[in-house]
């Protein structure tokens, strides 16, 4: 399952359609409402942030585009990363930051690539049946957590390949509707997972967010109409932050990013949009001290940052609103 942008047909989240080609490069003031950025991930020391922009077409029939970019946190200056007819998106660093995992439809469906940290080297680690999505580099730095789909019905597949190689070393699964894996790893090891999960109770549909420890799921209470999407866990495993449309006063309402405390599983709403504004894909920095995420409204989307106590909210790319 895609993340925030693929249940734009639940939520309409974060997709936003037009009919504007989009630019070779983003550059402030270039990019149109048919552009969203999507899927901030940090920079190891957190000088900077990978993103992909995608070209969402009114047509579905006509396909989309992603290309993978960088920006510098301090001047917000944006440069390519790799630019190529195929789409490629979903860009995750490794932790010494040398190398930048990603997703990748070239050559057909979409597979696990990895690349220099300056766009170079782009090389295919999977092949064969199944796509995955979702890339996470382990602690070690030798691994990549990835989601993994065999076809409709699938449920949720979480699989751990091994770089360079490809081969795959580990593999869990979930029957059901379930999507965007987060995992947690202590010591080298997986113990705790979070992901969304598609529930109808009597309230009614809604996509909710589990967190499995010690081999235990439990699914988050929310309302009927719930929307939580892209799970985010702390380095330091205490907290996970995701993106939601509850609402701090009940019910739903635009997304914002919320808090949850691991021990408690308590929600605290983290950041507050502006009235016509969402927030999404959120990313904590590798030193716990900036969140990063995606706020858009119908003309456009801008990554932010800001602390993890709500404070300190600081605009990083300057694209037309």
């Amino acid at each position: 399952m895609h993340k925030l942008s693929r249940l734009c047909c639940i939520a309409g989240v974060l997709c936003l359609l037009g009919p504007l080609e989009a630019p070779a490069t983003p550059s402030p003031g270039d990019i149109a409402p048919d552009i969203d950025i999507e899927c901030p991930a940090w920079s190891p020391d957190g000088s900077r942030i990978a993103f992909h922009y995608s070209i969402c077409p009114v047509a579905p029939s006509a396909g989309g585009h992603d290309d993978l970019f960088v920006v510098d946190v301090a001047t917000g200056v944006v440069s390519p990363l790799l630019a190529r007819p195929a789409s490629d998106r979903e860009p995750s660093w490794s932790p010494d930051g040398a190398r930048i995992a990603f997703i990748s439809d070239d050559g057909g469906s979409r597979q696990l690539w990895v690349m220099n940290a300056d766009g170079s080297g782009a090389a295919r680690l999977t092949n064969g049946a199944g796509t995955y999505e979702e890339p996470e580099w382990d602690r070690s730095g030798e691994h990549i957590v990835c989601a993994y789909s065999r076809g409709s019905g699938d449920g949720l597949n979480v699989v751990m390949v091994e770089c360079p190689s490809g081969k795959r070393v580990k593999y869990w699964t979930s029957r059901g509707g379930a999507g965007s894996p987060a995992l947690f790893q202590s010591q080298g090891q997986p113990d705790r997972l979070a992901y969304t999960q598609f529930v109808t109770d009597a309230g009614g549909h809604s996509l909710r967010l589990v967190l499995r420890k010690e081999g235990v799921s439990s699914l988050i209470s929310g309302e009927a109409g719930t929307v939580d999407t892209d799970p985010c866990w702390s380095p330091d495993g205490t907290r996970v932050l995701v993106a939601s449309n509850r609402d701090p006063g009940g019910g739903t309402g635009p997304s914002r990013l919320w808090t949850m405390d691991v021990s408690t599983e308590a929600l605290t709403p983290l950041t507050s949009p502006p009235a016509g504004f969402r927030d999404g894909y959120p990313a904590w920095s590798q030193a716990a001290s900036r969140v990063a995420f995606v706020r858009s409204n119908h003309t456009g989307t801008n990554i932010f940052t800001i602390k993890p106590d709500g404070t300190d909210l600081k605009q990083v790319t300057s694209y037309i609103w």
